[in-house]
């Protein structure tokens, strides 16, 4: 166990509340909103449940670092539920999904946690994040803390009602992000609308990207839309099978654009073997818990039966990438443009 796990373990279990301190010694958030861009007069307290929540996440070892930490106490999940919708409230601090209205969710907790944890080498202030699937919110609010000052982060939500909603909540809950260019949601696909913005609205200029839902495979156009040195979290699996939550970085020296990087060597993949009870249930997202990684060589994207053109060019726009495999979950699907409505949407 690492010692910033200790220090959350002393910090929620023995304050019962407050933001944990930032690593390497400074001051944490403030709780219930950033330092600077909030309402002012230092914020309300963590609310007891996410405290209760965090603890167990702490515990199970999904939440590892301060920042992390500080950013999830300071965004009240219960925010960001769907008010009177089929009684969901009474298990807002519980590590589930929980219907949102629409046909969808908001995420565990400990999807929620893993993401951030995973993205978090990307999230300093100034950096731009995409937010696909933004859904309730939530986890677009808790990037935001961690980006901010002088960072963005873009929600995109294509179920219009919801994206309303969303926005809202933001007000409500960290309104110095809102009123300051933070955080925004946008309504619509990413495909069809973010990323066909071209440079300076989409292709290359993300350092990093949280995708909500899962896609069958992995989606060109967003890995094209990651800057050099950018990296995502992506589910990749079938709809309705099983999907492994995974990790795209592309390499510094990548170049940039609707095709993808063109740098340094093809695509690389790197260990699936996700550990824990099988078949576990938890809520239908995670099947088992993130697996050591060991190197492995996986072959090009492409490769095969296909065409020659048709392979070169799969080759060409994952080169300068990195795919990591990190472990089992079950997500909606994601729908590109075109498709019907079920589901996620891009």
């Amino acid at each position: 166990m690492s010692t910033g796990t200790q220090q959350h373990r002393a910090n929620y279990g023995a304050t019962g509340g407050g933001a944990a301190p930032a690593e390497g010694g400074g001051e944490g958030l403030a709780p219930g909103q950033p330092p600077g861009p909030g309402s002012g007069g230092g914020g309300p307290r963590v609310a007891p449940g996410m405290t209760a929540l965090l603890r167990g996440l702490v515990e199970r070892g999904t939440l590892r670092s301060e920042r992390v930490a500080a950013a999830m106490a300071a965004v009240d999940r219960a925010a960001f539920i769907a008010p009177g919708h089929g009684g969901v409230a009474v298990h807002v601090y519980e590590d589930r999904p929980l219907p949102i209205g629409y046909d969808q969710t908001i995420s565990a907790p400990h999807m929620h946690a893993t993401a951030l944890e995973l993205l978090l080498p990307q999230l300093r202030p100034g950096a731009r994040v995409l937010d696909v699937g933004s859904g309730s919110g939530y986890l677009t609010a808790c990037l935001g803390l961690l980006v901010w000052p002088g960072g963005r982060v873009l929600g995109v939500e294509a179920v219009a009602p919801l994206a309303e909603r969303s926005r809202a909540a933001l007000a409500r809950v960290v309104p110095g992000l809102v009123a300051d260019g933070t955080v925004a949601v946008q309504t619509g696909n990413v495909l069809a609308g973010v990323l066909a913005a071209g440079p300076g609205g989409g292709y290359g200029c993300w350092d990093a990207i949280h995708v909500g839902a899962a896609a069958e495979e992995l989606p060109r156009e967003l890995v094209a839309a990651l800057a050099p040195g950018g990296r995502m979290v992506v589910p990749v699996g079938p709809h309705g099978g099983y999907q492994v939550l995974t990790v795209v970085d592309k390499e510094l020296g990548a170049a940039v654009g609707t095709g993808g990087g063109h740098g340094g060597g093809a695509a690389t993949a790197r260990g699936l073997a996700p550990q824990g009870p099988a078949g576990e249930d938890v809520g239908g997202e995670e099947v088992g818990a993130a697996a050591p990684l060991q190197e492995q060589q996986q072959p090009t994207p492409g490769a095969g039966k296909q065409p020659a053109n048709v392979a070169s060019e799969k080759a060409d726009w994952m080169r300068g990438v990195r795919v990591t495999q990190m472990m089992g979950v079950g997500y909606v699907p994601l729908v590109r443009p075109g498709e019907g409505l079920g589901g996620r949407r891009m």
